[in-house]
């Protein structure tokens, strides 16, 4: 019995120094890009800007407006900005660390149920994807929000299938519970997660229902009780509206993610274009998985499943949104390749005895034998596009979103002279204009306006408190009103209907305004405009107030 706790102390301990293990490479390898001072991009000055101003005593104010989405990492921030000082390197290092930490979790996970070498296949295929990289340098919430989600998944499993003494299952599903309050108010994406562990519960817990509902004396009453209970909420759900506008929620799509609205194979398309060999053999791993072992491969199953059809068939699309099931799709797979390795390793040796027969070459078998097993390897997973975006990322970080930003600091300075004596200025890029300027008055943008409240020309965005427009005839009322301005815009989106300034209204900006130059790399388009003497109509007196303006 000593050696054996003695043994079982020792496998403890190795699990928790293979974990630090990998959180210390993976916290060294995300770092290395996120201290470059790469671009903002749009999402991220929102956080940005609500945590200074939460520093200040303001609330999570932006502008005139409010930001509210997941204020707790908001706060989080703050609190670094005021140990250390405000950041953007410091805020990107936040999220290196929630990313850490879910490899780490995913290794430990892992290493506790199946095995070391399964451990180490999925935490390193997990941690060199290039989303999980992404995400790390991203200053958001999503590391955080797929932490506390994978803690209270992998929490719950320990407590359906483990089902420890009370004292300590009260413990653990206090954590399980504050894990998925976490998650939830980070994502709300979160209800589709915890949909795919209800699946996986009624399918690894069925003995107990249906020991239940059919073989006790009472159990088919409290069938019929159950299905009346279930019955009666979705009649009011329905009758109510609930239902309806739960259903419009999770079919609405903003305006630059509609294009993918109806792409049921968004997500399929996406996994074939990144993981080709992983997905193509992704069924026949699952299987595998199951039968190795059969809790850890159902569980997976479930939860990844559940995640991606449900995604899939949502409005709004992007990677991040289901990243949060990626962990469950890595360790699939870290089942399997650590199942068939021992396999791949002797029919290495088997071919290379048959081709090295003489007795002189026989010492060749095993160095060869090792190096056809490590090529198969490195080309089944090489066969990836994924891992070579990983190195592109690594090596050279692209601009978040394509969304330059790094120039508009640079511009203030040259355009400065042009939004003296209350010129009013306009902008394509709302949050930019705020983090870079100080400050706007109107955003050209057909997105921006379907995002007030009114979804009307003029509508005040409630994040930042402006007014936005889209339409020509707006833009010459601004340019009627004011007797002076100035138009700062990103390149791309230039002439741009969906989430900028649209080929009409650019027009008439290049008609009545003047251009001004900038360096072509900085990759803006900026017009300005002075009429001191012209005449204004009536309904000047109807427009928004202007923050800088007159």
């Amino acid at each position: 019995m000593i050696g054996s706790s003695a043994g079982g102390r020792r496998a403890f301990d190795s699990a928790w120094l293979d974990a630090a293990l990998i959180l210390v490479l993976a916290m060294a390898l995300y770092s290395v890009s996120a201290v470059r001072g790469h671009a903002v991009g749009v999402d991220e000055v929102y956080h940005l800007l609500a945590a200074r101003s939460w520093l200040a005593d303001q609330g999570f104010s932006v502008g005139d407006g409010v930001y509210l989405r997941a204020t707790g990492y908001t706060t989080a921030l703050a609190w670094l900005f005021w140990a250390f000082g405000e950041s953007e390197s410091l805020a990107r290092l936040f999220s290196v660390l929630g990313a850490s930490l879910w490899v780490a979790a995913l290794l430990l996970w892992l290493r506790w149920t199946v095995g070391r070498l399964a451990a180490w296949i999925a935490a390193l295929l997990f941690c060199l994807a290039p989303e999980t990289v992404f995400l790390s340098q991203f200053i958001r919430f999503y590391t955080w929000h797929g932490l506390a989600f994978f803690l209270g998944a992998v929490g719950l499993y320990a407590l359906a299938i483990r089902r420890p003494a009370a004292p300590t299952a009260l413990v653990l599903g206090a954590g399980v519970a504050a894990c998925f309050a976490v998650a939830l108010h980070l994502q709300l994406t979160t209800v589709v997660g915890l949909l795919g562990l209800s699946l996986w519960l009624a399918i690894a817990l069925q003995g107990v229902w249906l020991e239940t509902f059919f073989t006790r004396p009472r159990g088919p009453w409290l069938l019929a009780a159950a299905a009346a209970v279930v019955a009666l909420v979705a009649a009011y759900a329905i009758g109510s509206g609930i239902a309806g506008r739960l259903f419009e929620v999770y079919r609405w799509a903003p305006l630059w993610s509609a294009p993918n609205k109806d792409n049921f194979l968004y997500y399929h398309l996406l996994f074939v274009e990144q993981y080709p060999a992983l997905w193509a053999a992704f069924p026949l791993a699952a299987l595998i998985a199951m039968v190795r072992h059969r809790n850890i491969g159902l569980f997976c199953l479930c939860l990844f499943g559940a995640i991606f059809v449900i995604h899939s068939f949502g409005g709004s699309k992007q990677e991040r949104y289901l990243y949060y099931g990626m962990p469950f799709f890595f360790a699939i797979w870290g089942v399997v390749l650590a199942s068939v390795a021992t396999q791949v390793r002797d029919l290495a040796r088997q071919a290379m005895g048959g081709v090295f027969e003489a007795e002189k070459l026989r010492g060749l078998r095993a160095p060869v034998a090792l190096a056809c097993f490590v090529t198969a390897v490195v080309f089944f997973l090489g066969s990836n596009p994924a891992y070579k975006t990983t190195f592109d990322l690594l090596r050279s970080w692209p601009r978040i979103h394509s969304q330059p930003s790094a120039a508009w600091a640079q511009a203030r300075d040259r355009l400065e002279p042009y939004l003296e004596d209350g010129a009013v200025l306009l902008t394509t890029n709302d949050i930019h204009a705020i983090f870079y300027f100080g400050d706007y008055d109107f955003q050209v943008s057909r997105l921006a306006v379907t995002e007030t409240a009114t979804k009307q020309e003029f509508g005040i965005d409630p994040r930042t408190g402006r007014p936005a427009i889209s339409t020509p005839e707006s833009l010459r009322l601004i340019l009627a009103c004011y007797p002076s301005g100035l138009f700062v815009g990103n390149e791309f989106q230039w002439r741009h209907t969906r989430s900028g300034i649209s080929p009409e209204t650019a027009e008439v900006l290049e008609a009545e305004t003047r251009p001004i130059s900038l360096p072509e790399q900085w990759e803006m388009r900026v017009f300005a405009w002075e009429r001191p003497e012209a005449p204004r109509p009536s309904e000047c007196a109807t427009l928004p107030g202007p923050s800088r303006g007159t």
